[in-house]
């Protein structure tokens, strides 16, 4: 856009870049493996592996889709003036999940061994208190985000986005009920 190019142009350069990419890794794998070649038996650690891994595609595709929903719902709904104006704000709630990313780095290796030990009170104790403390951070963040949006979003992005400001107490109250959430499993 910035180069005088109109939005529909920008989209065909993604799906450009998509597609040449898809097919530079399709041709590398081609040459390099015999992924293609259909001759090849399966063996049961195939089986065991596509079995394994089919539903995490899924769950990673639905997470892709999902994760953009609200802004194309959005934007089909009222257009783009209100999809940059949410967009704007998306990211100050979003710093919200850095806990559950910082503390699921952290913890993930304790529970992992937790769980394969068996030991379930443990295990229990230890998620009850990395919610607790992940909570506790985010709370005095969410309260600003949801008390003072005006002000922020006019400090962070300047007066021009202050109309999205009654959305981010929103999106935040949603990303701390998702800390919640996601570190309780």
């Amino acid at each position: 856009v910035a180069l005088g190019f109109d939005s529909a142009s920008v989209a065909w350069a993604y799906l450009v870049s998509y597609l040449v990419t898809a097919f530079l890794g399709l041709w590398f794998l081609h040459s390099r493996t015999p992924i293609f070649n259909w001759s090849v038996q399966y063996t049961p650690v195939r089986r065991t592996l596509l079995t394994f891994s089919a539903p995490l595609v899924v769950t990673a595709a639905m997470s892709a889709v999902f994760s953009d929903i609200d802004i194309f719902l959005l934007g089909a709904l009222a257009g783009a003036g209100p999809v940059g104006e949410y967009n704007a704000v998306y990211p100050l709630a979003q710093f919200l999940t850095m806990t559950v990313s910082a503390f699921g780095f952290l913890f993930v290796p304790v529970i992992s061994e937790l769980h394969a030990d068996g030991d379930h009170d443990a295990l229990r104790r230890l998620i009850r208190t990395i919610t607790k403390w992940a909570l506790l951070a985010n709370l005095p963040l969410t309260l600003l985000l949801s008390l003072f949006p005006e002000t922020i979003v006019s400090i962070t992005f300047g007066p021009k986005y202050v109309a999205a400001a009654p959305v981010l107490p929103i999106l935040a109250v949603g990303f701390f009920v998702h800390t919640a959430a996601a570190l309780s499993g």
